[in-house]
């Protein structure tokens, strides 16, 4: 049974961090993935594609971890573990050459988070605004 508990939390939590790992590694070079697409606003949505995928992967983390939570719950959860973990994001660029902390991008993180949980509990386990329970389906 330990074992079982052992591998359920790696398959749950392990996309999780080595998801936050990448994002840490994007946030530590001067220009991300070497690449300037002159598109005005574009950091804006690449920030909350980013963090939507944060979002999904960890509630599909915290779904799968306890036994019930609503729906709600588990945006709120997610929602708030994506925002917080963007905020050491924007932290840490303060820090980083050639990058800088944005209450902007910090807003895009949270935005993101939000819809990743969203999509998650809409999409991937089932629409509860269709009567479906999307956390015991």
């Amino acid at each position: 049974m330990q074992y079982d508990s052992k591998k359920s939390f790696l398959k749950l939590w392990f996309p999780v961090i080595i998801y936050a790992i990448i994002i840490f590694w994007g946030s530590s070079q001067k220009q991300p993935f070497g690449v300037d697409l002159g598109i005005c606003g574009i950091d804006s949505v690449l920030h909350a594609m980013e963090y939507a995928v944060l979002g999904l992967l960890l509630s599909r983390a915290i779904a799968g971890s306890t036994q019930k939570i609503s729906v709600s719950a588990l945006i709120f959860i997610a929602f708030i573990l994506g925002t917080l973990y963007g905020l050491t994001d924007e932290f840490h660029q303060y820090f980083v050459p050639g990058r800088d902390c944005s209450a902007l991008d910090l807003t895009f993180d949270a935005i993101g988070s939000f819809l990743g949980a969203a999509t998650f509990t809409v999409f991937i386990k089932g629409n509860p605004l269709r009567g479906g329970n999307p956390l015991n389906g």
